[in-house]
């Protein structure tokens, strides 16, 4: 898949601009569609197929200070948009404080590497 567009040449959408399919609207899946969008435009501009990508996208709601829930999903190119290729992962609700704890961890550490990615 090359995220290129069905009306104009040579430009590459990606995130809530493009058709994805069933993956979510997220910050997450943008920055995945962003980097296979990129790696998918270097094999064409050198003469090669793209990769078909495998997307992991990544949901965190933080709801109080070190309390937060998540839902992660991995996602395949299927016919020209993506779909799931593993069943979603979602926090359980009876979780115990500690994987909350861990959770909001893991999401303060998600936004940290997605604007390091983004803005440098």
């Amino acid at each position: 898949m090359s995220f290129a567009s069905k009306l104009v040449p040579d430009i590459h959408v990606i995130g809530d601009a493009g058709f994805g399919g069933t993956i979510p609207k997220s910050a997450s899946a943008a920055s995945a569609q962003g980097k296979a969008c990129a790696e998918a435009v270097v094999k064409l501009m050198a003469g090669q197929p793209p990769d078909a990508p495998k997307l992991t996208g990544v949901c965190y709601n933080t709801v109080a200070p070190g309390y937060a829930f998540s839902q992660s999903g991995v996602y395949q190119a299927r016919e020209g948009q993506f779909a799931e290729a593993e069943a979603l992962a979602t926090s359980p609700v009876d979780a115990p404080r500690e994987l909350r704890a861990r959770e909001a961890i893991d999401a303060q550490s998600w936004f940290k590497t997605v604007t390091v990615d983004a803005f440098g």
